[in-house]
């Protein structure tokens, strides 16, 4: 049996969305010949509802609370970046205020951010996490390194073990690093003109590089000719058998229900929050409009709202108030509940062309059709190529609308289609994992050659 280190910020019993890869590979690549050997974070407060197969691996816990902030932000739950201006804690803010001058409070305000926020808010983990994992580097032998991010700062705890120990490493990246951001402009805007070079530093000293989306593998490949494309690999985020199972239990208690008409209610569903780009107004106007031509729509959001959006003020004004539901958030099960009760789904996936969100290999489990509002881009190229649903690259209601009629007109058919099996089978996580795992034979059998 092989050994792997693996470094992650968050991770099962974490139900962020970060932590949901790195912990279905650990769970499953025993299963190939691979022993995971665990330093990870952990928020407080969930040592008392650890899994069974988490306790069993033994982990190194590098608390959270160590990172020089109270936590480190995950990224992939949000804007991908090291957070944003906006979300600067007001105790932080009045730390400059005795500056005299805006411009000089500024400046030392961006001065602390970048000493202790670079490449981002993680950094402090990284540094506490870098000292646990050579401790285990000298325990054991250790055949290969994986880290996962963001938070990117977790790749210097394998930059270093590289240099230190020589030891293979795995670089897996769910979003990017210094390219297409996603959100709000920067938290810190000094550290941000660094990423181009931090990146540059991971892809040159990983021995191969992981990236969760094709339209991320070509952007790397494009964006660092100097280094041969079989630096670069891609294996997305998939499915996860246990929630598999969950759902198709769900779906099996479900009574049969007779085939819908224009007049019965058809519930649009939404599943996770609305914040930066992804507002559902213009989907809420074509729903109105749709409405008006005699279809029975309606929409349900589960997940947090942005209140700037105003949502039930719009839907009062169309004079929709009575079928536009935001529930806030619930928890998984009861979201998987609503979500098989449901007619269609909505995937909002706005200016993110390289990115693929883990909500979408959720969708696929469910077998409803999906109404994704999406640029050309990875996203949109999963949807079309199999046949999940219809794709709208506008945010004008007519042209929603447009597409969610044609949804509508092709619901029994997309429901009945077999490219969700097909897709299921793709995206099946075991599968997945095996081929992380043969990467991580092809480096490790590299160095014993060496």
């Amino acid at each position: 049996m092989r050994h792997v280190l693996m470094v992650v910020t968050r991770f099962p019993p974490s139900n962020r969305v970060g932590a949901l890869r790195p912990g279905r590979f650990a769970r499953k690549l025993p299963e190939f010949g691979w022993q995971p050997v665990l330093c990870i974070g952990r928020e407080s407060g969930l040592d008392d509802i650890v899994p069974e197969w988490v306790s069993t691996l033994k982990p190194t816990i590098v608390p959270l609370a160590e990172s020089g902030r109270s936590a480190p932000a995950d990224e992939s739950d949000k804007d991908g970046g090291s957070g944003t201006a906006a979300s600067s804690a007001p105790a932080n803010r009045s730390r400059w205020t005795m500056w005299p001058l805006p411009q000089l409070r500024q400046f030392a305000q961006h001065a602390s951010q970048f000493l202790q926020e670079t490449p981002d808010s993680s950094v402090g983990w990284a540094r506490a996490a870098r000292v646990q994992a050579r401790a285990l580097a000298r325990q054991q032998p250790l055949d290969a390194v994986y880290t996962t991010g963001p938070p990117h700062s977790t790749h210097l705890v394998a930059l270093d073990l590289k240099r230190r120990f020589g030891i293979p490493w795995l670089a897996d990246l769910r979003d990017p690093v210094s390219r297409h951001p996603w959100g709000a402009r920067p938290r810190n805007p000094w550290g941000a003109l660094l990423k181009p070079r931090y990146e540059r530093q991971i892809v040159q000293n990983a021995d191969v590089v992981v990236l969760n989306s094709p339209g991320m593998y070509d952007d790397f490949v494009r964006a660092h000719p100097e280094l041969p494309a079989s630096r670069f690999a891609c294996i997305p985020n998939g499915c996860d058998d246990e929630m598999q199972q969950t759902i198709q239990g769900i779906l099996a208690d479900l009574p049969p229900q007779a085939p819908k008409t224009r007049k019965d209610p058809i519930v649009l569903l939404h599943p996770g929050s609305l914040y930066h780009g992804r507002d559902p107004s213009h989907v809420i106007r074509a729903i109105a409009q749709l409405r008006q031509q005699g279809w029975n729509l309606r929409f349900e959001q589960l997940g947090d709202v942005n209140p700037e959006f105003k949502l039930p003020r719009l839907a009062a004004d169309l004079g929709i108030a009575d079928a536009v539901a935001c529930r806030g958030s619930v928890p998984r099960l009861e979201a998987h509940r609503r979500m098989a009760q449901a007619d269609l789904l909505l995937l909002l996936q706005p200016g993110t062309p390289l990115q693929i969100p883990a909500k979408l290999y959720e969708m696929v489990l469910f077998g409803k059709p999906i109404l994704a509002v999406a640029p050309p881009g990875s996203t949109a190229s999963i949807v079309e190529q199999y046949g999940l649903g219809e794709v709208v690259d506008n945010t004008s209601p007519e042209e929603i609308g447009t597409s969610l009629n044609r949804l509508l007109q092709r619901r029994e058919e997309l429901e009945t289609s077999p490219s969700w099996e097909r897709a299921r089978r793709d995206f099946d996580g075991t599968h997945l994992t095996g081929e992380l795992a043969e990467l991580l034979e092809r480096i490790s059998q590299r160095r014993t050659k060496e």
